[in-house]
């Protein structure tokens, strides 16, 4: 909306590859706008991107010491316990943050990471569709999909995924790599 306007920049920044000067940005509208959540939480994934855990560790712990109860920063929380290999914490983290947001495509599929990590793979697949079915836009949960029934060999639906690929990012090998 109208009031988005100043995150523009950001994020043009960040699409012509410019990490440095997107971060910046997005460091100096997190201090003008500190009630815009979605703005930090941008910010803090930026960070996240290039490896700036520490970071982006501390911002997240700020808004959830505020707002214990933001999906956003959890999400994000736990896409770090993740990457940590805290999955059951993880697990635990989204299956709360998504009773309360359960529209949050990011956390269905940390969700389905977590639980397949942890042995439900089954679970971790419902999880992936549903994030699918919500942002089919995203790239990684199609990976994911593809991953799973390239596993229990269900080709119609692997084919499926990489079609999906391919349309939402045609510079990426993955998708054409998986049709093949």
């Amino acid at each position: 909306g109208k009031g988005d306007d100043y995150r523009v920049l950001g994020e043009y920044y960040n699409n012509i590859g410019d990490a440095d000067k997107a971060l910046a940005e997005f460091a100096l509208l997190s201090k003008e706008h500190p009630n815009d959540l979605k703005t930090r939480e941008d910010y803090i994934r930026l960070l996240l991107s290039h490896g700036r855990t520490e970071e982006a560790r501390r911002l997240t712990d700020d808004i959830l010491k505020g707002n214990p109860k933001d999906t956003g920063a959890l999400v994000i929380q736990s896409t770090m316990l993740n990457a940590e290999g805290k999955y059951d914490q993880a697990a635990r983290i989204l299956e709360d943050a998504l009773r309360d947001a359960p529209e949050n495509a990011d956390g269905h599929y940390q969700y389905g990471i977590a639980l397949s990590k942890t042995g439900s793979v089954e679970r971790a697949k419902q999880e992936w569709f549903e994030a699918a079915k919500l942002a089919p836009q995203m790239g990684e949960i199609q990976l994911a999909l593809a991953e799973i029934t390239r596993q229990n060999g269900d080709v119609g639906l692997l084919r499926q995924s990489a079609e999906q690929l391919i349309r939402i990012s045609p510079s990426d090998p993955r998708g054409y790599l998986l049709r093949a």
